[in-house]
């Protein structure tokens, strides 16, 4: 998993940026959330936090990467791990109409959407696309569609378009319909990539 976020709130509730979880129960699923209290970016599994990685602020774009390879996850912050690593042999589930991106799936409301913006959200399976320190990307197809990649990728959204648009559109293999949650639109003023 892999995106580009820009927060602008991080205060009042935990900032979900992509939630596995069904809606009624925990388990093997995944997250990456930002905590409030603290700031700090998280991943989660079976309501557990496995990383806690570095603390953010709010109105700054990061790269943002959660990786798995030989059962060792890893959580990358600008190309830079962040937090400790964490090491299991879970089959992870995804359970119908998951994940949700922006927001939380288990006990869902709006006090824990991720308000601000993101840009090359990225969905791979089957292959960890990062292992160790690296340079994010620095444009649309940078290492996002590379070849040795191509076939892994599940979800990969661009987040462009027309500026208010509110189609998300998806060059993954699957090329899902995904649909917005609440006020969730194509801004091109606030596009990390131009």
């Amino acid at each position: 998993i892999e995106m580009w976020i820009r927060p602008t709130v991080i205060a009042g509730a935990a900032r979900q940026l992509i939630d596995f979880r069904p809606a009624t129960t925990q388990g093997d699923h995944i997250g990456i959330y930002i905590l409030n209290s603290d700031a700090s970016i998280r991943y989660f599994v079976n309501s557990v936090n496995r990383i806690i990685g570095q603390v953010l602020s709010v109105d700054t774009w990061y790269h943002v990467a959660v990786t798995r390879a030989s059962g060792t996850t890893r959580m990358f912050v600008d190309g830079v791990q962040t937090g400790s690593s964490w090491t299991d042999t879970t089959n992870y589930l995804c359970p119908a109409a998951r994940p949700v991106i922006g927001a939380a799936t288990y006990n869902i409301g709006d006090s824990s959407k991720f308000i601000g913006f993101m840009d090359g959200v990225r969905i791979l399976n089957g292959h960890a696309a990062y292992t160790s320190t690296f340079t994010p990307p620095v444009r649309h197809g940078d290492r996002f569609e590379d070849s040795s990649t191509a076939a892994g990728t599940v979800a990969l959204l661009h987040c462009d378009g027309a500026s208010g648009s509110t189609a998300i559109a998806d060059s993954g293999v699957l090329q899902s319909n995904w649909t917005r949650s609440g006020d969730v639109a194509v801004s091109t003023a606030q596009s990390k990539f131009s």
